[in-house]
């Protein structure tokens, strides 16, 4: 009821679609709860959290899921390609960058291994779509902001880079190109900055739903913002 009511009165109600949650348990019963109910057919469902691997099953449940904002190594790809086998809809995934280089944050290191992981995505994982981009803004980031520019770094390094894989359907290989590259940046503390600096999308939840509650009934959802 409260979910409903925060839609109803708030994000949903001004038109945005895009919803995210950073649990899987949580975002399972939101998605599942909404399916249910008449006139929210039309939510596209993002997971933005630290996803461990023996959850990506759970996550494959989830109703309109469309894109995962959190993979950071081949190993959690590989685990969520197959837990997504039989899905009807691949999924988007976005690579995680560690930008900041903080023990305490997720992601893979900035450089190569990005490369290696969006090319493995491509060529390797048949049941989800490389989306793009992720990272983590460092809390009081100076103006020049060094963590947006890195991921914008990447990505020109991403467009430039070609795939190829030798398939079976064809006499030879098959070449993909990453022609797109979403960039997901930018939360309520710092989206007005990660806007200039290019963001795709941006993660907001504090600044539209209040600060989470971590009583027994959580009421947090982030609200993604795509162009």
């Amino acid at each position: 009821l409260l979910l409903l009511l925060l839609l109803q009165g708030g994000a949903y109600a001004a038109g945005c679609r895009d919803f995210g949650e950073n649990y899987v348990q949580e975002l399972v019963e939101k998605s599942q709860q909404l399916a249910t109910e008449e006139g929210y057919g039309d939510i596209r469902w993002h997971f933005i959290g630290h996803l461990q691997s023996n959850k990506a099953k759970l996550l494959a449940t989830v109703p309109s899921l469309y894109c995962i904002h959190t993979v950071d190594s081949i190993k959690l790809a590989n685990k969520i390609n197959t837990a997504f086998k039989g899905v009807e809809k691949n999924v988007m995934v976005l690579v995680q960058v560690n930008t900041s280089g903080e023990e305490s944050k997720s992601g893979a290191t900035p450089g190569d291994a990005v490369v290696q992981l969006a090319n493995h995505i491509i060529t390797k994982n048949e049941n989800l779509k490389f989306g793009g981009l992720m990272t983590i803004g460092r809390p009081n980031a100076p103006d020049d902001q060094p963590d947006f520019c890195t991921l914008l770094e990447q990505r020109r390094q991403l467009l430039t880079t070609t795939t190829t894989t030798t398939t079976t359907t064809t006499t030879g290989t098959a070449t993909t190109t990453i022609s797109s590259c979403h960039l997901s940046m930018g939360m309520s503390a710092d989206f007005m900055e990660a806007i200039k600096f290019g963001s795709t999308i941006l993660r907001v939840g504090s600044s539209i739903f209040g600060k989470r509650y971590y009583g027994t009934t959580a009421a947090a959802t982030t609200t993604t913002t795509t162009t």
